[in-house]
C-alpha cells in the first residue's frame, strides 16, 4: 500500500464526512468511464465496494478501500497521461471555478482572483510552462476589464513543491499557510501547502499584451 494513498483514506475517514468523501471518489471513477478506460459494471463494482467500506472501522475501511482501488492503481500504471486528462476534466467541470483553459481555472473573492492548477504530473515542464502561460494570459485578459481586482493568488501543494517555478511565473511565494487554513479548506491534502501572490500591476505588466 502506497503510504500517500494510505494517508489520504484515513483522512478522509476521519473528515467526519466519509459517505460525502466517497461520493466523489465515484463521480471521479465516472470520468474515467467517459475516457474509456474502465467499463461501466467495473466501475460499479469499485463504488460498490468503496459504499461498503463507508460502515468499517478505520483500519477495515482503509484496507478495503485500497483493494477497492488497486483497478486504478493497475491504469495509473498502464496509462498515466489519459488518467490525468480525465482527473483534469473532473477538475475543471465539477469545481466551483470558472475554466481558462484545461489546465487553469480561477475564483473571485472581492478584489482576490484565486488560480486553480489541474492535476498535470504526466506532462513535460514546457508544456506545464505553456498551458499556465496561456491561461494566465487569458485571465490577464479578465483582470484589465475588472479595476476592483488588486491581487491574484494561487495556494496550493504545487507552490510549496515548486517554488522556483512560480518565481518564474511572476509569484512571490509567502511560504506555508496556517494550520487552520490548511484544516479549514485542505483537509485531504497530506502534503504541504504554500501560497503565492502577485499584484495586479505586476500581472498586467507581465501577462498583457506587449504594444
Amino acid at each position: 500500500m502506497d503510504y500517500r494513498e494510505s494517508e489520504a483514506l484515513r483522512l478522509i475517514y476521519r473528515s467526519g464526512e466519509v459517505e460525502t468523501r466517497i461520493q466523489e471518489l465515484c463521480q471521479k471513477i465516472q470520468k474515467i468511464v467517459e475516457v474509456g478506460l474502465l467499463t461501466t459494471p467495473e466501475a460499479t463494482h469499485i463504488e460498490s465496494e468503496l459504499r461498503d467500506s463507508a460502515a468499517l472501522s478505520e483500519e477495515e475501511f482503509v484496507r478495503h478501500s485500497t483493494e477497492a482501488l488497486s483497478p486504478l492503481r493497475r491504469l495509473q500504471q498502464e496509462h498515466p497521461r489519459e488518467m490525468e486528462i480525465a482527473t483534469r476534466k473532473g477538475f475543471v467541470r465539477e469545481s466551483k471555478f470558472l475554466p481558462l483553459n484545461e489546465l487553469l481555472s480561477y475564483g473571485r473573492d472581492k478584489d482576490l482572483v484565486h488560480i486553480h492548477l489541474a492535476p498535470a504530473r504526466t506532462l513535460s515542464i514546457g508544456e506545464l510552462m505553456s498551458g499556465v502561460r496561456d491561461g494566465l494570459r487569458k485571465l490577464a485578459a479578465l483582470v484589465r476589464q475588472e479595476n476592483g481586482i488588486q491581487r491574484i493568488e494561487a495556494t496550493s501543494w504545487i507552490v510549496a513543491a515548486h517554488p522556483k517555478l512560480m518565481e518564474r511565473l511572476g509569484f512571490t511565494v509567502t511560504g506555508p499557510i496556517s494550520e487552520s487554513m490548511q484544516q479549514e479548506h485542505f483537509s485531504t491534502e497530506s502534503r504541504p501547502v504554500s501560497n503565492a501572490l502577485m499584484s495586479r500591476e505586476d500581472f498586467l505588466y507581465k501577462y498583457s499584451p506587449k504594444k
